[in-house]
């Protein structure tokens, strides 16, 4: 599909898709963000530190 476009096509097209990625990056930070400020991760079984849960079925890599 890609190679199908003129270089400006593609070159537009690119810009348009970065535009559409920091807008949806914008909106999952702002959840992330109302998440963190209700501290809802507690509810979910997570310690205070997001990257040493409380929950068992979490990976142990991850511990």
């Amino acid at each position: 599909m890609l190679h199908n476009l003129k270089s400006q096509e593609l070159l537009q097209n690119c810009k348009v898709q970065v535009q559409l990625e920091k807008a949806a990056t914008s909106k999952v930070l702002d959840y992330l963000i109302e998440i963190a400020r209700r501290r809802l991760w507690i509810q979910e079984g997570y310690h205070q530190s997001i990257h040493t849960p409380g929950r068992k079925d979490y990976p142990r890599a991850f511990s």
